[in-house]
């Protein structure tokens, strides 16, 4: 089930992102699940106020999307995000790199959307 491939339109934003320690991390935990930045922060022992920016520099560059809001057990309303990236390919080129990703399908989507709600 692959999904659509799509060249980025900021390759040196998305290559800078990628090389912060936490970005990275950030991205990978997202990539399983959903999660708040209050979990993310708890999850990976990153600061919170560090967590805050790297979600708005992986939000802006397309590699992670709000997924919308989810109760917490204090029933508070918290964003949650999550990353849909299946494959990231960089090609360097003589003016300035290329970036092009590959997002899950939407059956995938639809799947993943699916199984959250039979675990809850």
């Amino acid at each position: 089930m692959s999904g659509k491939t799509e060249t980025l339109a900021e390759p040196v934003e998305v290559l800078d992102c990628l090389g912060d320690e936490y970005s990275v991390r950030i991205l990978s935990a997202l990539t399983d699940d959903e999660m708040s930045a209050k979990g993310i922060s708890e999850e990976l022992d990153i600061p919170i106020a560090t967590v805050y920016r790297r979600i708005d520099d992986l939000d802006e560059t397309g590699l992670i999307e709000f997924e919308g809001k989810a109760l917490t057990q204090e029933d508070k309303r918290v964003k949650v995000y999550r990353s849909y990236i299946d494959e990231l390919r960089v090609f360097f080129e003589p003016d300035e790199p290329q970036v092009e990703m590959k997002r899950y399908s939407e059956a995938q989507r639809s799947i993943d959307e699916a199984w959250k709600r039979i675990q809850r």
